[in-house]
């Protein structure tokens, strides 16, 4: 097979992404840009966070580049950089650290637009918030300085004791 099939069936959100000075639709359709895919766009931001979207159109300016161009915070920019890495529909996505930036609310609505396409595609989640397992994960391969230290679905990657010492290290007493 061509090596650019492989890059056109992958989308990665990287956790230093870039910030494109671009009106909100460009932003995250880039070369997609198509009614089809502008109405998915549309789909995809009432479930993503429905209060944003409805207060910025899709046509509102960003970056300092533009007079009126709006200044977003690091949260809001991530959901962008995540909407550019799932319109695009490929079979393979890799998020480094997805819900970093974001608050509880949209972590849930990333949860779940995450599952609903989970079926036709592979999704590889870098993350430190335990929280993210909760995207269904079928396989967790739990890393310590490099290694693998645990493979498989949540439990048996529980009863590694590394990966239950990462836990609590994350948890409140």
């Amino acid at each position: 097979m061509v090596l650019s099939y492989y890059w056109d069936e992958l989308s990665v959100m990287y956790q230093d992404f870039t910030k494109y000075e671009l009106s909100l639709s460009e932003n995250i359709l880039l070369d997609y840009n198509s009614i089809e895919k502008f109405k998915e766009l549309e789909e995809l931001t009432k479930l993503l966070d429905p209060v944003f979207f409805a207060n910025h159109s899709l046509d509102t300016q960003l970056g300092f580049w533009f007079d009126d161009g709006k200044q977003l915070s690091g949260g809001e920019w991530s959901k962008i950089a995540l909407l550019r890495a799932l319109i695009r529909k490929s079979e393979f996505i890799i998020l480094d650290e997805p819900t970093a930036a974001v608050d509880i609310y949209t972590k849930e609505n990333i949860s779940q637009l995450l599952n609903m396409g989970k079926d036709n595609r592979i999704t590889l989640i870098i993350t430190h918030d335990i929280n993210d397992i909760k995207f269904k994960s079928d396989k967790i391969i739990f890393l310590d300085d490099g290694k693998v230290e645990a493979f498989g679905n949540l439990e048996t990657v529980k009863r590694n004791k590394k990966f239950n010492d990462f836990i609590k290290s994350k948890t409140i007493s």
